[in-house]
């Protein structure tokens, strides 16, 4: 069904735009279903690749070593503005990275989309997050509430769920938000920091005024 509207929806702004001789707006252009980060039909299988006994895996690590890692909503239009280094922008790549390092040090991952972009996620990140022996991808129904709650640490790059997640007194992994200050996050601020998340998880200290 989403599929199908963003297809009609992209198709009307293409005829839009050019009988509003305005053929260069930003706005019709990024309703055009051929842009590379749209999602396309064989993205469906994102759907088989959601753990629906993810509640298991979890009850089989200790609370210290769960993860909760949430996504980003349109992470190509979401990260620009906010991150330093050009490095960072490759969200794919870096979220595989950290689910490698920490996989390694023996966490076990729970990935979680947003639920606004449900049927928008292109399969080729969850492929290569569904190979790694430590990550769970948890079903869009999940409330993220539910995870913060029982998972001690939590990774994101810039967006509320890290926020959330310090409130509620995990270690915060972020990256370059307006809202993490130094004493309260662990800020990852270019890729080559992300191979050692793992030491300085293990040397993290609650700070007393959250």
């Amino acid at each position: 069904k989403i599929y199908g509207y963003y297809t009609l929806r992209g198709a009307y702004f293409n005829v839009w735009r050019f009988l509003k001789r305005d053929r260069y707006n930003c706005h019709y252009l990024d309703a055009l279903k051929r842009l590379k980060h749209k999602v396309r039909m064989r993205d469906v299988t994102v759907l088989g690749l959601l753990d629906h006994g993810w509640d298991k895996r979890l009850a089989e690590v200790d609370r210290e070593r769960r993860v909760f890692l949430g996504l980003q909503l349109f992470p190509e239009a979401s990260m620009d503005y906010w991150l330093e280094s050009q490095a960072m922008l490759a969200h794919d790549d870096v979220l595989v990275r950290y689910c490698e390092v920490l996989g390694r040090a023996g966490y076990r991952i729970f990935v979680k989309d947003h639920p606004l972009q449900f049927g928008f996620r292109q399969r080729e990140l969850f492929e290569r997050l569904a190979k790694l022996p430590g990550v769970v991808l948890v079903p869009y129904d999940v409330p993220a509430n539910l995870l913060i709650g029982k998972c001690a640490v939590s990774v994101t790059f810039t967006g509320t769920i890290g926020f959330q997640a310090a409130l509620a007194g995990l270690i915060s992994v972020a990256t370059e938000p307006y809202y993490a200050t130094g004493q309260h996050f662990v800020h990852i601020r270019d890729t080559n920091e992300i191979d050692g998340l793992a030491e300085r998880l293990a040397r993290w200290h609650s700070p007393d005024d959250l």
